[in-house]
């Protein structure tokens, strides 16, 4: 592919064009994908264990029994009347939560929806920095390039170079940098997303319990795991996302690749990405799903340590649960959001 006759090119490092494209995809990207993800965060959520009548149907171990004839019934009745009724409350209402927050079948399409206010009214602000800073930072980094390479002179180069000539450390580094800025954003919106999924809560009454119960905090608890979600996962959904376009562009000989080809490369960087970053994701939701019981939100490292425990009873296939649909929803999700990105940005420009 030969490089085309360049014109004169602005050197700004900020392009508005990237910030409407953003907000548009954004918007149009929960649309599709929104139903899809509540889906996702009910199956990575869902128990594995027994329900509590086969638990208590199991028989009484020898042990037990012979421990229970030597405290007599009188004990037994003491102990309960003082220590079990708050006790099996508490396991009721905590049993009562986990089937209704977890149960799919009994979903209407209209409660999948649950939680949509919220990212539907803040994704195409928030999609907006994102492009922004990844825009500015290829910018930014392909001026670097540029310098080292001895072709610095700006006035002989075409305003959008970068988007085709920028080496591909260039994008994972500048989809790095977009979304680490963004987390810091977007944890909030998670956090009160995920507990309107799982609750089928108002927008309002889930991030105003979130913060009844732990207070500013609460909106960035296990950041750790969330800050590796947006920041790894932006990496390897860009930078698939511009190899895959640029071989279809090597193929043809013309850098002007085709929609369809925009949509393929796109849904491969949607299923590529979730695939990668799966595990980290499910440890999130759990963990937020762990804070609804709880007035100290977990921490990092509470993640961690779940995500062990899970490994060490039912082994690494547990960090896996949900992941089909969770691919099979990036696919459809990222061919709508990354081309609608691409054409916004080529006509506003």
């Amino acid at each position: 592919m030969t490089r085309p006759e360049k014109q004169p090119a602005c050197c700004n490092l900020f392009s508005a064009s990237s910030v409407v494209a953003g907000y548009v995809s954004g918007c149009a990207g929960i649309v599709v994908g929104h139903p899809l993800d509540s889906i996702k965060v009910l199956l990575q959520t869902q128990s594995n264990e027994l329900p509590r009548s086969r638990v208590d149907a199991r028989p009484t171990p020898p042990l037990q029994r012979a421990r229970a004839s030597m405290t007599g019934p009188a004990f037994a009745r003491a102990s309960m009347s003082t220590s079990s009724a708050s006790s099996l409350a508490l396991e009721a209402n905590a049993a009562q939560i986990e089937r209704q927050t977890t149960t799919i079948g009994k979903r209407t399409l209209r409660s999948l929806y649950a939680g949509i206010p919220g990212p539907l009214l803040t994704s195409g602000i928030l999609q907006s920095l994102n492009f922004a800073v990844y825009d500015s930072s290829r910018r930014f980094l392909y001026q670097i390039q540029e310098a080292s390479d001895g072709n610095y002179s700006r006035t002989q180069r075409r305003v959008d170079d970068y988007l085709h000539y920028d080496s591909l450390r260039n994008v994972a580094l500048s989809g790095a940098a977009a979304g680490a800025f963004t987390s810091i954003f977007t944890s909030p919106m998670i956090i009160t997303k995920t507990k309107q999924q799982l609750q089928n809560w108002s927008f309002k009454r889930a991030a105003l319990d979130t913060y009844r119960r732990n207070g500013f905090r609460g909106y960035y608890m296990g950041f750790g795991l969330h800050f590796t979600c947006d920041c790894f996962g932006r990496a390897v959904y860009m930078l698939t996302y511009e190899s895959m376009k640029r071989q279809f562009a090597r193929r043809k000989g013309d850098e002007n690749i085709s929609l369809l080809d925009r949509i393929a490369s796109a849904a491969a960087a949607g299923m590529i990405c979730w695939a990668s970053i799966f595990p980290f994701d499910l440890v999130r939701s759990k963990l937020y799903m762990k804070s609804f019981k709880s007035d100290v939100p977990p921490s990092t490292l509470d993640g961690i340590l779940l995500a062990r425990e899970m490994v060490v009873q039912r082994g690494w296939t547990s960090l896996y649960r949900g992941v089909g649909v969770t691919v099979a929803r990036a696919g459809p999700v990222a061919a709508v959001i990354l081309p609608v990105y691409d054409t916004v940005l080529a006509n506003v420009s």
